[in-house]
């Protein structure tokens, strides 16, 4: 059986709904991730994947499980992937 990977753009999307959901600007979800307001714009936009520490980082912000994370990032990629066939 073949794993599912996750785009950047997915993950990157999961993120900045997590951010709005907390009602947190990038200003501010930066800096208690401890990176710039640029390289978290990157990360959403799907540029750039999140590091190691700035997904633990995540995971604790938002109390969520790294797996969690992953997978609620494949879902929704599923569930758009399922719209546009």
């Amino acid at each position: 059986m073949k794993e599912k990977c996750v785009d950047k753009k997915v993950i990157g999307n999961y993120i900045k709904a997590l951010r709005i959901r907390k009602d947190f600007n990038q200003e501010e979800l930066a800096f208690r991730l401890n990176i710039s307001r640029e390289a978290l714009s990157k990360i959403e936009t799907g540029t750039h994947h999140p590091s190691f520490d700035t997904t633990a980082r995540l995971r604790y912000l938002f109390n969520v499980d790294v797996n969690a994370l992953l997978d609620d990032a494949r879902l929704l990629k599923d569930t758009f992937d399922d719209n546009n066939e």
